[in-house]
C-alpha cells in the first residue's frame, strides 16, 4: 500500500485526509488524478443543485474530492489506531485558555510541564 496526503490551505487553516491506494504514483500523476476530480466535481449538475449556496472553492469542494477518489479511483481512507490533536494557539505555559472539552490534550500536557 502507498500513502497519500490530499488537502489544503488557508491563511487560518487547514485540512488533510490521508489515503491509501495500492498503486504507486508520483507527485505529477497525484496531481493529474485530483485535478480531474476536482473537475468532475465543479461538471456534476445534481451536486450543484443540492449545494446551490455553496461557493466554488477547493476548501469548499476538498470534501467532495476525497469522497470522489474513494469512490472512483480505489483510495481508500486510512484507520488510524489512535490520535493526538492539540490546540495549537495556546501558550503551553500560560492558561491563556479556559478548559474545554477541545482542551483535552493541552491541559494534560501543561500539567506535566507544571511537574518539571
Amino acid at each position: 500500500m502507498y500513502y497519500y496526503n490530499i488537502g489544503y490551505y488557508t491563511f487560518e487553516e487547514s485540512e488533510h485526509t490521508q489515503l491509501i491506494h495500492e498503486k504507486k504514483f508520483v507527485s505529477n500523476e497525484l496531481k493529474e488524478i485530483v485535478e480531474e476530480a476536482y473537475i468532475a466535481i465543479i461538471q456534476d449538475k445534481e451536486m450543484w443543485e443540492k449545494n446551490e449556496l455553496l461557493r466554488v472553492t477547493i476548501q469548499n469542494l476538498n470534501q467532495y474530492v476525497i469522497e470522489y477518489l474513494v469512490n472512483n479511483k480505489g483510495f481508500r481512507k486510512i484507520k488510524f489506531q489512535a490520535e493526538w490533536n492539540g490546540f495549537g494557539w495556546a501558550n503551553l505555559f500560560e492558561e491563556d485558555w479556559k478548559e474545554t472539552v477541545r482542551n483535552k490534550e493541552l491541559n494534560s500536557l501543561r500539567d506535566k510541564l507544571k511537574k518539571i
